[in-house]
């Protein structure tokens, strides 16, 4: 009993350590704990440390914890919890895991923590209150209700339940609602310091959470996001999944004037499209749509909204109010051809166990053909992927007797393609094509170790192999 409260006091930097001997008794003590699943070595993890830290010490104060797990020591925990990447964070609530999406700063966690830990919304009784409350955050979601249990106030709560970007507050107060003259009640207000400054929905009884959070999404952020490690949870986390990227240089002598057509063809379709500002210093994002800086200014559009990977569609006009609004008519009719990147074949990519797939020949040797293929998707400045690049290495080695298997690996970077319910969003990601099911590919989420992933491909090979030294789920089943 003394041994498990000492070590739920082990802390670094105000931070829970956690192992398999206090794990179980930080998760019953703590109702709502937020758990990071580190690799010593991982440099994303390094960045997050201090932010994590600073997160822990603000939480402190009141009275909430968060915690962290060594994943290269603790493998069996990190395995329990689906564990496959580094940095994972995953909140605890009441026991029960969910992935934890938000932004990598201090604040993003401080505001996660606070919100998941009491209710959804808070309750204003004043226009004191509610003043206060809009300072909390840029935009703030309040909604004004004629009683707290009418359907529309119902809905707004299950709604705020599932936004963990924003601060809720809600009022059914004459003193609150006159104040935002919200009549009887039945309105969303969001209050902003940017853009149009108040933004309100009428609500009724009919009004669906789906069409109250779609609104709310739109509207709390800016007409125009501009790009950066801050705002990309918010970007990429929202519900909005069609994106305009203008990418541009701030100091060069066109964008005052394309930054301007940009904020008023952002209002027609607020809501169904975010138009974002890619900064010419963010060299990734440039790299990934096949920007450079001394090309700018680019604009494209961003489809996410399918299971396969993101779309993309570039603009090729002047940068115009009408010419913009043009465009994403277009896109919105189905009128655009999406731009796929591919670097060329080469003899050499088939002379290593490991072969390499390019755009142009993915389908040839992936799709087209009865064999069972196993893809990473990778980035070559991704630290997990030169982590897995040996084992990688291994598994094909391994493999390589074995005709009806094909292990083969794709440069995401540079090499794009269009395959139902193949989407890439992180580095590395595995994807398993079944030599007689091209059509329904499986992501590989398991560990990353050369054991497990030949385990993987023996248990959902379309013809049936043994390798030495593992063992498939079949071969348990007759044990």
């Amino acid at each position: 009993m003394y041994d498990s409260l000492l070590a739920l006091e082990a802390t670094e930097d105000g931070v829970l350590v956690l192992d398999p001997s206090n794990f179980a008794d930080a998760v019953a003590e703590n109702p709502t704990l937020l758990v990071e699943f580190y690799a010593p070595w991982c440099g994303h993890c390094k960045k997050l440390a201090p932010e994590y830290a600073k997160a822990a010490e603000a939480l402190a104060k009141e009275d909430l914890k968060i915690a962290k797990v060594d994943c290269d020591a603790h493998k069996d925990l990190a395995k329990e919890y689906g564990v496959s990447g580094f940095p994972t964070l995953k909140l605890l609530k009441e026991g029960k895991p969910t992935d934890y999406q938000g932004g990598r700063t201090a604040d993003d966690i401080i505001k996660y923590v606070m919100k998941k830990s009491g209710p959804a919304a808070k309750t204003l009784a004043t226009k004191a209150e509610a003043t206060a409350f809009e300072g909390e955050d840029e935009a703030v979601v309040l909604g004004l209700f004629s009683s707290a249990d009418s359907p529309e106030a119902k809905t707004f709560m299950s709604v705020a339940n599932g936004i963990d970007r924003l601060p809720f507050a809600t009022s059914s107060t004459k003193e609150v609602l006159k104040a935002y003259d919200a009549g009887k009640g039945g309105k969303v207000v969001i209050m902003k310091t940017f853009d149009e400054k108040k933004a309100v929905l009428d609500v009724t009884s009919s009004t669906t959470e789906e069409e109250m959070a779609d609104w709310i999404e739109g509207a709390s952020m800016r007409l125009v996001t501009t790009f950066s490690p801050e705002t990309s949870s918010a970007i990429f986390g929202g519900k909005v999944k069609v994106h305009m990227l203008y990418m541009a240089d701030a100091s060069s002598s066109t964008f005052e004037a394309e930054s301007a057509a940009l904020t008023k063809a952002a209002s027609t379709n607020r809501g169904k499209l975010l138009h974002v500002h890619v900064p010419h210093t963010e060299d990734r994002v440039l790299q990934y749509f096949g920007a450079k800086a001394d090309n700018l200014p680019m604009v494209v559009i961003a489809d996410m909204t399918s299971n396969s990977a993101i779309k993309k569609y570039m603009y090729a006009d002047e940068i115009t109010e009408a010419g913009l609004l043009a465009f994403e008519k277009k896109f919105f009719d189905g009128e655009l051809v999406p731009t796929l990147k591919s670097e060329e074949p080469a003899d050499e990519d088939l002379a290593e166990p490991v072969k390499v797939l390019k755009g142009k020949s993915f389908s040839k040797l992936v799709l087209e053909n009865d064999k069972d293929v196993m893809v990473e998707f990778y980035a070559p400045w991704c630290g997990h992927c030169k982590a897995l690049a040996p084992k990688y290495d291994e598994l094909a080695s391994k493999l390589e007797g074995v005709d009806s298997v094909v292990v083969a690996k794709m440069d995401a970077t540079e090499n794009e393609i269009d395959v139902e319910g193949v989407a890439v969003a992180g580095f590395p990601t595995l994807f398993f094509f079944p030599g007689k099911g091209k059509g329904s590919p499986m992501k590989y989420e398991g560990a990353r170790e050369t054991e497990d992933l030949a385990k993987f491909i023996m248990d959902n090979a379309s013809t049936p192999f043994k390798l030495e030294g593992v063992e498939s789920e079949d071969v348990k089943d007759e044990l």
